[in-house]
């Protein structure tokens, strides 16, 4: 005790001065302002910060202007703090704060590393004292990430809180967010009843929000264009109300919304914490429109047998809700009322159990602008423990449903042992489920069975939309298949592999009268997880009959067929495949839309016997190939029977004997094979025929085949062929080519894509006819060669053959009868460069008839060379006529086509426009000695040379050609041809002409002669010697001057008018309308009465000769005439002025041997 009494006497008075100390500190720290401002201060330091501005105390309530600090995970900067509290309530153990403001503050987040620590589960720790903050306002708060600002605003925030053991409450009195695009403002309360889990709570929230932008996320037509609006509401407005009741085991949730229109109403059940947080939700929602949609969905979870079971029952229910107004384009129109229900069960929340689904369409419901009623009922169970899909069983189905005249019916159930669903499907109008489908479909039949072992026999037909019968891609097409199988394990080898295998019992296809079915049932499997050796898809061997108008077409014998992952084999044949004219036009006029069997004239050129199967050619075709990184196997093609006829006059069978194509490909390599092509022909009458062809055959790593242009490719060809007449097969009607060639080829190509080449071609008896041109080129000799890219014309020579005798008969006696026209030949020679298409041919011509027909003849000796490099084309030389002859008659009466006709024979088509030839040419001709023109009223010897030029698409010609006597017959006359000749100096097409042709052996040569250019002629009549045209005219036609009486002036008028005018009476060229000649009195006005009414004497007067005059007349204007009357027979002379007054009214005015004034009125009976 003594102890103690010392040490207290001694500590006492230092721990009483201890807490003065303490006491006053405090008391200066929250009492004034200095102290204040130190703590405040140093509070800031510590967190890395400042703070400025501070003015009151702790104690009374301080205001600081600025304070900012720094946190490892944001910045703060806070700007006008105030903080007001009443600190003597702690010693109640409550923390009453009055007031805490700023007017602003602005947080920057910093960006981190990420704590991957696992976080403790939020819990507020014991209170010891009650907190209660009566204002806790913000003016404004201004968030950015990483010194970038956020799009979002928060400002007058004003709260109220208030913790203690209890629980808790907020109490939002107002808060705007603002946003570029909306504006938000929220009221609302909080209530924590326990401060502890599961954190029972209650709350109401109410929200407004209002779009400032057309492109608001509030806009809801920013989401759906065509969402249907009230016009009247607020535009882009939003006010929700929302009421919180419960923890977060089980909360209750109530939404009420509208705006723009629309209304929702929804009440929820969450379990927030669990891994599905919907319970149940009743969820209505109504438009502008009137229509409206509700939906009901409860979800309940139990746990049985350790596995978690989900049960889902909902329903849906529309009332004329524009379903295609609200997705947009994405669906056709869609206004639908119906009723859904759905009752479904998973077990752990993902393997399905059991689904039973009803759906009620109600009357009024449109699809697609057409009208939509039924319904559809399903039930879908699942029986199978593990790998749930297999035991999945369509437990029921009953469907019936309309839309537009579509009808859809299903009834049964798939999937146990003795059930069966039926299918009956109808769509006649198959647009009216989607806008771009067109035609009709139908499907009906029965499926039965379960997954391991159904059975299926269904008939599906489509016909497109304007569907044309008969013809492929228009005409319906239908399908029948029956088959049965199951999925599953195999057996044996296959005990490991799962897939579906079965069979096949009937397959028929039908479309455009082709038709093919199964002859036999075929097995079937598909494997999806085998691996080699074993294969992925098989198909057994079967027979396939194919038909054609229902009559049989072929049979194709499959052998069988597999694959797998890279590999793949298949094997069959063709017994007998026909080819036959009736056979090939069927097939054109189903495969070729543009095929016309009525303006088909030219024939199918297999044979020139139409519709007779007896000529058809029958072939059998069998294959045998693999595939496993590359192509092996072989394919062949042999006759079987048949000839194939040429089209000749008359036509001919061409013996066919032998006719095979073998191809054989052999692996060279993981991806490469070799692959050899030999072709046979044997015939009895065209002769034999061989070819082999090689290359490569790559392979890509997905399993397609290509040729590689860079490998080695070899073809060797050996020919014996005794008449080439078979190429009338491929040429057209207006080229026959024959006689006899014998070939040995090989052509070898480079990897730089050239070819090399080698071989000999002989011939003998070559023909080529030309039948409209009138050339035949008889009995040829071929020596040709090939050389590399090039082919060496060694030579190609024609004799002279006189085929034809002129019918001109000089002509025919100088090439019949004279030496110098026997011996004559047509030889080419000359290199062509097969793949530059380059070259130089040489023609020689002596004596040789090129062109022998009944209307021209013409035997010509020259040389012409062409120099080629397409599309360039050089044409030189010089050709002289030996003999020649045209009938100007017959060639005038030969129908022709200008030349920028195209003629398009029957099964030809229109060829594109190709760039034309760039051709030059330098030819010179001579007509010589010897060539006769005739007809026309002509018959006259030619002769003269021209040098022909032709640049840039431009003909020209230099020189001139004249006649050699003869004559020329016209109106009955015979004239002479004095002098002839046609000038040309420069365009072909317009030469200078000077022609004169005279009647000779009278005391007047008169005839014609014609001058200027062949564009623009000249006629005039010319006589020996110079009269007038009056009388050229008449020694021309009458062979005498004219008369004194004058009357042989009407007729040359009218024959001068034809002659000399070109059709043009040759006074107009005057100004004259009228020449004419008349009898009758001069000057007379036309009247019905005689000139003289009494006997004036014993003579009976003039003749009708005697009175004759020469009438000329001009218009000057409408209705006024001026003429002038000379009287042949004598010297009067009369002139007249007519007007016509009205119709059949003129008034005449004469002056001259005749004077008067008449009014003639002239009226025309039709009696």
């Amino acid at each position: 005790m003594g102890f103690l009494r010392r040490l207290l006497v001694w500590v006492g008075p230092l721990i009483i001065l201890l807490v003065m100390v303490l006491s006053g500190f405090s008391y200066w720290v929250l009492d004034t302002q200095a102290g204040t401002r130190w703590a405040l201060i140093t509070a800031a330091e510590q967190l890395d910060g400042r703070v400025a501005g501070i003015s009151g105390t702790i104690w009374e309530g301080v205001r600081v202007d600025s304070l900012s600090i720094s946190l490892p995970t944001a910045e703060v900067d806070m700007r006008g703090i105030y903080l007001r509290a009443n600190w003597r309530e702690l010693f109640d153990t409550r923390l009453h704060i009055a007031e805490l403001s700023a007017n602003s503050a602005s947080v920057n987040l910093l960006s981190g590393p990420e704590d991957d620590s696992p976080s403790e589960p939020f819990q507020i720790p014991a209170l010891p004292v009650q907190v209660a903050v009566d204002r806790l306002a913000l003016g404004e708060l201004q968030l950015s990430q990483d010194g970038v600002a956020l799009p979002m605003r928060l400002h007058d925030l004003v709260t109220a809180v208030s913790v203690d053991e209890a629980g808790g409450q907020l109490v939002l009195q107002t808060a705007e967010l603002e946003h570029e695009a909306m504006q938000v403002t929220l009221e609302g309360e909080l209530k924590l009843l326990a401060l502890r889990e599961p954190w029972p709570l209650q709350g109401r929230l109410t929200t407004k929000a209002t779009g400032v932008t057309e492109d608001s996320p509030l806009c809801a037509r920013r989401y759906l264009a065509t969402l249907p609006i009230d016009e009247t509401a607020a535009p882009c407005t939003l006010e929700i109300d929302t009421q919180l009741d419960g923890n977060l085991d089980n909360l209750h949730v109530l939404l009420n919304g509208a705006g723009q229109g629309m209304s929702l109403d929804a009440e929820l059940h969450l379990t927030p914490q669990a891994g599905f947080p919907l319970k149940d939700a009743v969820v209505a929602l109504n438009l502008a429109d009137g229509s409206s949609l509700q939906g009901k969905l409860d979800w309940s979870t139990t746990l049985q047998d350790a596995l978690v079971q989900d049960h889902v029952v909902g329903s849906l229910r529309m009332e004329k809700l524009n379903v295609g107004q609200l997705v947009g384009a994405a669906i056709p129109p869609a206004v639908l009322t119906m009723d859904a229900d759905f009752d479904v069960r998973l077990r752990d929340h993902s393997v399905l159990e059991s689904a039973d689904i009803a759906l009620a369409v109600a009357e009024g419901s449109r699809w697609n602008e057409q009208p939509l009623a039924g319904h559809l009922k399903t039930q879908v169970a699942n029986a199978q423990a593990v790998e749930w899909w297999r035991g999945l069983q369509l437990a029921a189905i009953d469907m019936d449903l309309t839309l537009g005249k579509n009808h859809l019916k299903a009834s049964g159930a798939l999937g146990a042992a003795d059930s069966a669903i039926v299918l009956d499907l109808s769509a006649p109008v198959l647009a009216a489920f989607w806008p771009d489908l067109a035609g009709s479909a139908q499907l009906s039949g029965k499926a039965s069975g379960t997954l391991a072992q159904h059975r299926a026999d269904l008939r599906a037909q489509y016909v497109p939309a304007d569907s044309t019968p008969q013809k492929v891609g228009s005409a319906p097409a239908s399908v029948h298949v029956v088959l049965d199988g199951g999925w599953g394990l195999g057996s044996g080898e296959q005990a490991t592999q799962e897939g579906w295998r079965g069979t096949v019992q009937q397959l028929e296809l039908e479309h455009a009268g082709l038709g093919a079915n199964t002859g036999a049932p075929v097995q079937v499997s598909f494997l999806p997880g085998a691996q080699a050796p074993q294969w992925q898809w098989q198909v057994g061997a079967t027979t396939l009959q194919t038909e054609l108008s229902e009559q049989p077409l072929f049979t194709l014998n499959h052998r069988g067929s597999r694959g797998g992952a890279g590999r793949w084999e298949t094997e069959g044949a063709i017994a007998q495949l026909p080819l036959s004219p009736r056979l090939v036009k069927q097939l054109r006029a189903r495969l070729d839309p543009q095929f016309d069997d009525e303006k088909e004239r030219g024939g199918v050129k297999i044979m020139a016997d139409q519709g007779k199967d007896v000529s058809a050619i029958v072939l059998a075709v069998d294959w045998n190939l693999k595939f496993a990184g590359a192509l092996t196997g072989r394919v062949g093609i042999d006759h079987v029977s048949g000839d194939v006829m040429v089209p000749a006059e008359p036509a001919f069978p061409l013996g066919l004997r032998t006719l095979g194509l073998d191809i054989e490909a052999v692996a060279a390599g993981a991806a490469t094979s070799k692959i050899t092509a030999v072709l046979k022909l044997d015939t009895e009458r065209m002769g034999q025929a061989s070819a082999t062809a090689s290359t490569l055959l790559h392979a890509t790593a997905g399993g397609g085949l290509y040729l590689e242009p860079r490998d080695a490719k070899t073809v060797d060809i050996g020919a014996n062929i005794r008449d080439l007449g078979w190429t009338s097969l491929f040429l057209d009607d207006t080229m026959e080519l024959g006689g006899e060639v014998q070939a040995a080829v090989r052509l070898q190509s480079r990897p730089d894509g050239t070819w090399n080449s080698s071989g000999d071609i002989k011939g003998k008896g070559i023909r080529v006819i030309r039948i409209d041109d009138g050339v035949r080129l008889l009995d040829g000799t071929l020596s040709a060669r090939l050389d590399g890219e090039r082919l060496i014309l060694d030579e190609l020579r024609f004799p002279a053959l006189l085929r034809v005798t002129p019918q001109e008969w000089r002509t025919a006696e100088w090439v019949s009868s004279n030496p110098d026209a026997k011996g004559g030949s047509l030889t080419l020679t000359g290199d062509w460069n097969l793949f530059e298409s380059t070259g130089v041919v040489d023609l020689v011509l002596h004596r040789y008839p090129i062109v022998q027909r009944s209307d021209r003849y013409a035997m010509v000796s020259g040389t012409l060379r062409l120099a080629a490099e397409l599309p360039r084309i050089a044409i030189k030389g010089e050709i002289v006529a030996d003999a020649g002859w045209i009938d100007l008659d017959m060639l005038s009466s030969v129908p022709t086509v200008d030349g920028d006709v195209v003629v398009i024979r029957p099964g030809d088509v229109q060829r594109e426009v190709q760039t034309p030839m760039d051709v030059s040419m330098d030819l010179t001709v001579d007509l010589g000695p010897r060539f006769y023109l005739t007809g026309y009223g002509v018959n006259s010897g030619l002769v003269g040379s021209l040098h022909i030029m032709m640049t840039g698409g431009k003909l020209t010609a230099v020189g001139a050609l004249r006649t050699r006597g003869g004559a020329i017959e016209a109106y009955g006359q015979r004239l002479q041809l004095r002098r002839g000749t046609i000038t040309f100096q420069g365009d072909i097409a317009s030469p200078v002409l000077d022609i004169e042709a005279l009647r000779t052996g009278l005391a007047v040569e008169a005839g014609v002669k014609v001058a200027g250019t062949a564009k623009r002629p000249r006629i005039d009549l010319v006589s020996y010697p110079a009269v007038s045209e009056i009388e050229k005219l008449s020694w021309l036609l009458l062979g005498h001057g004219p008369n004194d009486s004058g009357g042989d002036i009407g007729l040359l008028f009218s024959v001068g008018t034809s002659f000399l005018g070109s059709g043009e009476p040759f006074y107009r060229k005057f100004g004259i309308d009228e020449v004419s000649m008349r009898s009758g009195d001069l000057g007379a006005a036309g009247s019905i009465l005689p000139a003289e009414s009494v006997v004036s004497g014993l003579d009976s007067g003039t003749s009708d000769i005697e009175r004759r005059f020469v009438n000329v007349s001009k218009s000057l204007s409408r209705g006024f005439t001026v003429s002038v009357q000379q009287a042949l027979a004598d010297t009067g002379t009369v002139g007249r002025i007519s007007y016509r007054l009205a119709r059949g009214l003129t008034a005449e005015l004469t002056a001259g041997t005749v004077n008067g004034l008449a009014l003639v009125y002239r009226w025309f009976s039709r009696d």
